[in-house]
């Protein structure tokens, strides 16, 4: 049995995030070798865990052909061997490498234990990569795959980016060797791969799947790696190919843009912005454009415009997640900006996964109320962001670099709010500043994973103009119940005073998931309503009352 496995971390500044955390693991071995029994085995579990972690863990099985009386292995190709070559010539096979210098290490005792292993390597060159799901071509089994560098290396620079297609639950049946008659099942076989110098910021690649991939276990990976030393510098486990071949085939962009009106850069970025909101808000795609301004020092300037919530998000992407060094041109998240210039950003088109559904519930006294459901491939660490944007604002600039200069804006982040997607059809309550226009609003929403930042799903949402004319009805903030006790063991006491003037209502009990326990109709609401006769388990849920086309909704915790 032959095997080796490749160890790094990703480091960055800032506050922990699973990005930081990238592993690599690459296993060399045969099926026809006696170590097999227990090497796959023990690597199956290993990708297992690390496929199903918060942690950019990677594991690839790499299948190589040996000299094996009428043995040989159906999933080895050619990239395996050239790989296992290549690590034995840095002498970084037989013998147990230094991680931290290299990156690339070989189990001790025993062979088959491999496991991930963190690897600071911040400050050694490391490189943020990203990958993204860009086509498939049914015809042809053909998937098209885009990586991205967040900063390239110099053309002399001896670095490659690998990408890889992996295919788990491949089963083989040994026919010589030290294992003839034995069944295998492998997980993260390496079916395909490419690699391209690490010299440019991306680059698309298209794989042919092979004649009977199962797609439901396919997922792509990618890393980067110094040919010469073999250090690991930065990689990502990608993402599974399914959820993007269940998807009915929509497109959606979002393009998040950070800026200020004090520097020099400002102008021309906002005039582009403003063109391609133009352009995204008349279309039929789901292009969705936020202006994002933030605070920075410049003399007596500041922006009146900025969120609160503006310079966490610049500050996760930029040190958290490294995507903003070097404009990368495409990253993971959705969120693009090109490599020459910032005053170029603009949509280009993502497959969705998840989706979001808006309608405006009511308007009164600047809260605007909006009811949302969510659908499609969601994940534990997805949240639902929503903005309402302003275009048509004026900023004379009083500071900074460009003091004295009047600016037009375009879809301009005047409110955001997130809530996370463990229940399915919620409302939400955006209270809009009193100076926005209304006629120039628009309302956006998107799904993002906030370990990963990638966004999986949009919508450009809805115009705003005539939401104060609409025939919404009117929510009085004073209108609503209570839930007494909160948390409660048995009896649920909804304390509903304020809804006796309401008729024809309903009381619906819903789980996290949106699975509806309880319901019951009211001809009129009493000031106190019990509910004894449900059959809740312990948990938390959402009782929501219904009445004259009104919705409101209380969380309660079971014991």
């Amino acid at each position: 049995m032959k095997n080796i496995f490749t160890i790094a971390v990703f480091f960055a500044t800032g506050v922990l995030f699973a990005q930081k955390n990238v592993s690599v693991v690459e296993v060399f071995c045969n099926t026809g070798d006696a170590n097999a029994l227990q090497s796959i085995p023990a690597i199956n579990a290993q990708a297992t865990i690390a496929d199903t972690s918060d942690e950019n863990h990677i594991f690839i099985q790499h299948h190589i052909n040996q000299t094996y009386s009428n043995w040989t292995d159906q999933y080895a190709i050619q990239a395996s061997t050239d790989r296992y070559n290549s690590y034995t010539n840095l002498n970084i096979v037989n013998s147990l490498a230094s991680i931290a210098t290299n990156g690339a290490a070989s189990t001790a005792t025993p062979w088959y234990n491999c496991a991930p292993i963190e690897k600071d390597i911040y400050s050694s060159g490391a490189k943020k990569v990203s990958l993204q799901f860009d086509s498939y071509n049914s015809a042809t089994s053909t998937v098209s795959v885009r990586f991205v560098l967040a900063s390239k290396y110099q053309s002399t620079d001896t670095k490659s980016i690998y990408v890889y297609m992996l295919e788990s639950g491949l089963t083989v049946n040994v026919t010589g060797g030290q294992n003839s008659g034995h069944t295998f099942t492998m997980n993260n076989v390496a079916r395909l791969v490419q690699s391209e110098p690490a010299t440019v910021y991306t680059d698309l690649l298209q794989f042919t799947l092979p004649t009977g991939t199962n797609t439901q276990n396919v997922q792509f990976v990618a890393y980067v790696q110094d040919d010469a030393t073999g250090e690991i510098l930065g990689g990502t486990r990608g993402f599974k190919l399914q959820p993007y071949l269940d998807a009915p085939g929509s497109k959606f962009a979002v393009v998040e843009m950070f800026c200020n009106t004090g520097c020099y850069g400002g102008p021309p970025a906002i005039s582009s912005m403003g063109t391609y909101a133009a352009t995204a808000e008349t279309n039929t795609e789901n292009q969705a454009l936020v202006e994002l301004h933030i605070y920075q020092t410049y003399g007596n300037w500041s922006d009146v415009y900025t969120l609160g919530m503006n310079n966490d998000r610049y500050d996760k992407y930029s040190w958290d997640m490294g995507i903003l060094a070097g404009l990368a041109a495409v990253s993971k998240n959705g969120i693009r900006y090109t490599p020459d210039s910032w005053n170029s950003c603009k949509p280009e088109d993502k497959v969705s996964t998840a989706f979001v559904d808006l309608s405006l519930a009511s308007y009164h006294n600047n809260n605007l109320i909006v009811n949302y459901n969510l659908s499609g491939h969601l994940g534990k660490h997805d949240k639902v962001y929503f903005y309402v944007v302003e275009s048509g604002i004026t900023v004379n600039v009083t500071g900074g670099e460009i003091s004295s200069t009047t600016l037009n804006m375009s879809n301009v982040a005047r409110v955001g709010r997130e809530k996370d997607v463990d229940v399915l059809s919620d409302t939400v309550l955006l209270q809009i500043p009193t100076d926005v226009n209304l006629q120039n609003a628009r309302l956006l929403a998107y799904i993002q994973n906030d370990m990963t930042y990638e966004v999986t799903g949009g919508t450009k949402g809805l115009k705003l103009n005539n939401a104060s004319s609409a025939g919404l009805i009117p929510v009085d903030p004073n209108v609503n119940f209570s839930v007494y006790p909160n948390p409660t063991h048995t009896d649920i006491t909804l304390l509903t005073s304020k809804l006796q003037s309401l008729k024809n209502a309903s009381v619906t009990i819903y789980d996290l998931n949106g699975q509806v326990h309880y319901t019951k109709d009211l001809e009129t609401i009493p000031s106190v309503l019990s509910i004894t006769d449900h059959q809740l388990n312990q948990g938390f849920y959402f009782v929501k009352i219904q009445a004259d086309e009104m919705s409101l909704t209380q969380k309660v915790e079971i014991y």
